[in-house]
């Protein structure tokens, strides 16, 4: 089989170090493996933003170390070397554009280049509405450097027709650009990325991971696959490991709460509806598909329009809403978390992202859930509580939520004694989610980010603690220090 793959996000050993178990499991195979790495070209990238020197040296520098300790030489080639790199690309469309919308629309050829560009802003940025003007030099180096990957892969499948094309998540704007060209040309894509837990990655075929039509069809394969008794165990280890803070994959958003505590101002002589927030930048630019159905553009609006709808219980004491703010939001912009903060009045009350208020607990004691597509949704669904969904996301279609179509069916739902759905439509997910990805064979997680390739440590023994995007940041002679430390300690 004839193997290309991008490897060019080398500063965190996850990514890096799954593109090398990949490329090393081919090799294994007898494949011809053909690699293609950044030489610093790339005006902007999702792991170095403003194009720093040092930080593209470093990139470099893992790259070229991780490569070396694949088993045998592979094919190497510069991005910067395939053709029509180098040809002009146009932008000027940017200065027109004045919405995040008008950055959506924008498409080049199968490239929705808006898209992508906006991902990766959205991404630096944890604003699902950043302002287009204040962010202008990046959104134009950031279009520059994926319209030349687009332009150039697409010129080098048409002369090459390799079997598989290997890309690192593909959400990313440059990594976007990998895709829609494979996608162009009828060249399989395997998009790759975290799986179950440290010790797995998962794979994508000629999709993104975000891809919720792709999710739907692999569960339910896997589900029926599965035997019966073992699936729906494992499924419920899945929920249970969830309210203990076993996240597996990630951070656990759970781990600093308390079990058992409820607000203050919690009373259970009335009725109690929770609403979970999402991380809502997360999401906001992936593609069309995770905003069609809509009911509301934004979360905030469509919490507006809950309490509007609920005033007269809100205000005669009968209904209490709490707005449980996702703990990841602690991340996002101020103005996200003030606007859901805004919010509070009498029986609307906001637990802040850094609360120590159980979410589990909250769940657990509440009459009904809303969210807009944390797995809070499916997780309360589980558990036993009604589950009002008002958004889109992978557990849309499984039946175990609410899932109002339009806003009178919102207001029948909002009126309306729900039942809780049967558990046995939530353990689907949970099975999925708990057996997802494929286990390591050659890499080694030492951490969420680190990690080691064929036992050789791929991070920097003195500065993996570090992290390189505030090493840019500090004075220039504390940064020929720790240049002088990392040398003598290579």
């Amino acid at each position: 089989m004839k193997i290309f793959a991008f490897p060019l996000y080398a500063t965190v050993s996850t990514s890096l170090g799954t593109d090398l178990e990949i490329i090393q499991q081919h090799i294994d195979a007898g494949d011809c493996v053909s690699l293609f790495t950044c030489p610093a070209c790339l005006k902007a990238c999702d792991r170095n933003r403003l194009h720093e020197t040092a930080l593209c040296k470093r990139c470099m520098r893992k790259s070229t170390k991780g490569i070396s300790y694949l088993s045998t030489s592979v094919e190497l080639q510069k991005i910067n070397t395939l053709p029509m790199w180098k040809r002009e690309v146009s932008i000027s469309c940017l200065r027109s554009f004045e919405t995040v919308d008008d950055l959506k629309r924008w498409e080049y050829e199968t490239f929705d280049v808006g898209y992508a560009v906006l991902s990766s802003l959205i991404s630096w940025k944890h604003d699902s509405a950043p302002n287009l003007r204040k962010n202008s030099e990046f959104i134009e180096n950031m279009a520059d450097a994926s319209l030349r990957l687009y332009r150039s892969v697409d010129c080098l499948l048409q002369g090459e027709k390799p079997d598989v094309v290997y890309v690192f998540n593909g959400r990313y704007s440059p990594m976007r650009a990998i895709v829609r060209a494979c996608q162009k040309n009828s060249v399989k894509v395997i998009t790759h990325d975290r799986g179950r837990d440290l010790q797995h990655y998962a794979t994508y075929e000629n999709c993104l991971p975000h891809n919720i039509e792709s999710f739907n069809k692999t569960l339910w394969e896997k589900w029926n696959e599965a035997d019966p008794i073992d699936r729906r165990q494992i499924a419920d280890e899945w929920f249970k490991k969830r309210t203990k803070g076993v996240q597996g994959a990630w951070l656990s958003y759970v781990e600093k709460q308390r079990m058992g505590e409820l607000p203050f101002n919690w009373r259970g002589d009335c009725r109690n509806l929770i609403i979970f927030t999402s991380s809502e930048h997360e999401f906001a630019s992936i593609g069309a598909a995770w905003e069609v159905g809509r009911l509301f553009d934004t979360q905030l609006s469509g919490i507006k329009h809950v309490v509007s709808q609920l005033n007269e219980e809100l205000c005669n004491g009968k209904t209490r809403i709490y707005i449980r703010i996702h703990p990841n939001q602690a991340n996002a912009v101020v103005r996200e978390v003030d606007d859901l903060v805004s919010l509070e009045r009498e029986g609307v009350y906001v637990i802040r992202p850094e609360s120590k208020v159980s979410s589990y607990t909250l769940m657990k004691e509440c009459d009904l859930v809303f969210s807009f597509g944390s797995a809070a949704g499916i997780e309360a669904a589980y558990w036993g509580v009604p589950s009002i969904l008002m958004g889109n996301c992978f557990y849309k279609n499984l039946k175990a939520t609410y899932n109002p179509t339009s806003l009178k069916e919102l207001q029948t739902l909002l009126t309306s004694d729900l039942k809780p759905k049967p558990r046995s439509l939530a353990q689907p997910y949970g099975y999925h989610m708990a057996t997802l990805g494929k286990p390591y064979k050659y890499y080694e997680p030492t951490g969420i980010l680190r990690g080691k390739f064929r036992g050789h440590n791929l991070d920097s023994p003195l500065l993996d603690k570090f992290s390189w995007m505030y090493i840019s940041k500090l004075p220039k002679r504390f940064k020929i220090a720790l240049k002088r430390l990392y040398t003598a300690n290579r």
